[in-house]
């Protein structure tokens, strides 16, 4: 499956210098844009899945079981509140951002690498010491095997809590997420403020898998996971059948583990969730975006082929194309017919002109003929000749 997507990825990351070649100086800045981020983020073969649930809900005990060590702080008294990310390194090292302090002219300190043993101190209120600068994240880097597919893991601070700014660290990684993995309890039904949180998730985030903690406490986990199955539905608009959850239990993982149970291990229920996580996950982001960067391809193609196709709709009109070709045999008839007929009408024209203008010239050899017998008898007469002047007026 995995090789499979890797290539159908490689194909469609090729298709976006094609498209850009293909369609040149067509391309505006703004059509531009849309390619090039659709490419980084296809290209980039990381996965953010971020892990939320309530306060107290074990989000840090099941984080642990999946990754089988105990990297997060799961005493009952501690709680996390860091956003914390974690993904494969050969090396196993953290890194801890910090936030400003107090001070409006404060600038935050600068990053500072730790060891793995001392994320609990940074990573939950109840472990800093006294003068330790807030903490606004912390980077893990480990050498789990089961990363190395792309997932980065993003422990968040508990929604839900007294403190507003945990809701808003995890809600601000929301619409970055590639899948969430939501978090509720067996023995604590869900309440208003986790299902109003799923119902955004399941608006904005494209992939989301609940699990159902500690039902090795629950007297019949099974109704436990119908029931949660159906408020989820509720709140989502969602048929049951197609809310993906599956209930897990950290403390049998442990002991399965401990005692090398592989029966205690597939009772924990942590298998077939590593099974969604490690596998069915990664398939499922990796198509998502393999989708999302086709839906630009196929936009900024259609947005350049717009004006063509409309130039070719209006060509391509049955009753336009019908009226311009009768138009174009009519002029060309007329045209015909007007140079065939040149010669014929020139003939028809003369002869017409030839014969209109005999009665005329007639008429005319008539009047020079009268004109010219009174003027010759004129000029005969003595009385006439004493006036030369009124002769020629007379005759002209």
């Amino acid at each position: 499956m995995k090789d499979e997507l890797d290539r159908l990825r490689d194909e469609v990351l090729g298709l976006f210098p094609r498209i850009e070649a293909k369609l040149g100086a067509d391309l505006s800045a703004e059509q531009r844009e849309p390619l090039r981020r659709g490419r980084a983020e296809l290209a980039d073969s990381s996965y953010l899945v971020l892990v939320v649930g309530e306060f107290k809900r074990g989000k840090s005990s099941l984080l642990n079981a999946l990754i089988e060590q105990d990297m997060f702080p799961v005493d009952p008294d501690v709680a996390t509140s860091t956003v914390c990310t974690l993904r494969w390194g050969v090396t196993p090292q953290a890194q801890v951002y910090f936030l400003p302090g107090a001070g409006d002219d404060e600038v935050a300190p600068p990053p500072k690498s730790i060891g793995l043993d001392e994320i609990p101190r940074y990573a939950s209120e109840q472990g800093r010491a006294e003068g330790d600068p807030p903490v606004a994240q912390i980077d893990i880097t480990a050498p789990i095997a089961q990363l190395q597919s792309g997932l980065i893991l993003v422990d968040t601070p508990g929604v839900g809590s007294l403190n507003p700014e945990h809701t808003a660290a995890t809600s601000s990684f929301l619409p970055e997420a590639d899948a969430l993995l939501f978090v509720a309890s067996a023995v604590q039904p869900l309440g208003t403020v986790e299902l109003a949180f799923l119902a955004r998730a399941y608006e904005v985030c494209p992939i989301v898998l609940t699990a159902v903690t500690k039902i090795d406490q629950a007297v019949d986990w099974d109704e436990v996971l119908a029931q949660t199955r159906d408020k989820i539905a509720s709140v989502t608009g969602l048929p049951a059948g197609e809310v993906d959850l599956v209930g897990v239990s950290a403390r049998r993982k442990r002991e399965g583990l401990k005692r090398q149970d592989q029966a205690t291990i597939q009772e924990s229920g942590f298998p077939a969730l590593a099974e969604r996580l490690w596998t069915g996950l990664v398939a499922s982001c990796a198509t998502a975006r393999l989708s999302q960067a086709v839906e630009v391809l196929d936009a900024v193609a259609s947005d350049c082929e717009a004006p063509l196709q409309n130039e070719k709709a209006g060509l391509t009109d049955d009753q336009a194309l019908s009226d311009l070709d009768e138009e174009l045999k009519a002029a060309q008839v007329r045209a015909q017919e007007a140079r065939a007929s040149a010669p014929r009408r020139s003939r028809a024209l003369a002869d017409d002109l030839e014969e209109r203008s005999q009665p005329v010239r007639r008429r005319l050899d008539l009047a020079f003929e009268e004109i010219s017998t009174e003027f010759k008898q004129a000029i005969e007469n003595r009385a006439v000749l004493a006036q030369p002047e009124a002769a020629v007026n007379q005759l002209v």
